[in-house]
């Protein structure tokens, strides 16, 4: 009896084991060995019956895009329609961005051209001028800045009147030998033939103490005053009756 205690109590032998590894025997030592077993078992069984369904989902239905037309349902089609419209919006609105700044950049363009025009002519007048030359100096030169930088945009702007029509402001300068001074040009377009007539020419000349007005060309339309308006406040007026606008 003891001996066969003791032999129980001994551990397998490498016989005992190797059969036991080939019929599947459990092992008393090692009982992690059965339950990883069933464990890999029952999650590979698990993935396998979860892969399933998912390719069967996946290949039940196309994809919307690959639906047709007629085949789709009510919500689907007006998804798809409002889509459509969204993307359509986007484009007409990117377009009319692209327009406008194609056609501000072409006013630009044609105002700053019709600008450098009025400037050449009014910069012949004024070096014509012999009271500008004697007090000015020869020779003269002009600029579109004050600080005599190049590539400066001319200062001008349209004043649109529903009476008289558009008025076009422009200020430039001058230098000579002698000083230097602020040309101001006042034109008008003509309604008839839309070119723009000198209404008003004049420079201010830069001296010591102030400055000195050269009126170069004076357009400006003469209106003859009424008795009433002759007299203004008062009985204070006009000596002549007329006034310049």
């Amino acid at each position: 009896m003891p001996i066969i205690r003791h032999l129980t109590h001994r551990t397998n032998p490498p016989a005992v084991r190797y059969l036991s590894a080939i019929l599947h025997l459990p092992n008393k030592q090692d009982t992690s060995c059965r339950p990883r077993r069933i464990y890999a078992s029952t999650s590979a069984k698990q993935e396998s019956t979860s892969e399933r369904p998912r390719t069967e989902s996946r290949t039940k239905r196309p994809r919307r895009e690959q639906v047709p037309w007629a085949e789709m349902r009510l919500s689907e089609r007006v998804a798809h329609a409002l889509q459509t419209l969204g993307y359509t919006g986007v484009i007409i609105v990117g377009l009319g961005v692209i327009g406008t700044a194609i056609y501000s950049i072409g006013l630009e363009l044609v105002d700053q051209t019709d600008a450098w025009k009025v400037y050449d002519d009014a910069l012949e007048r004024v070096m014509n001028s012999e009271e500008v030359q004697k007090l000015v100096g020869i020779p003269m030169t002009g600029l579109a800045d004050e600080g005599g930088r190049r590539g400066k945009s001319l200062s001008h702007h349209i004043v649109e009147d529903p009476t008289s029509g558009k008025t076009l402001l422009m200020k430039f300068y001058i230098k000579g030998a002698k000083s230097s001074g602020t040309v101001h040009v006042e034109m008008v377009q003509n309604k008839e033939t839309s070119r723009w007539d000198y209404q008003l020419l004049l420079v201010d000349i830069a001296q010591h103490g102030g400055s000195k007005r050269v009126i170069v060309t004076d357009n400006r339309p003469i209106f003859t005053m009424s008795d009433p308006e002759r007299r203004g406040w008062f009985g204070f007026g006009s000596a002549r009756g007329i006034r310049r606008v």
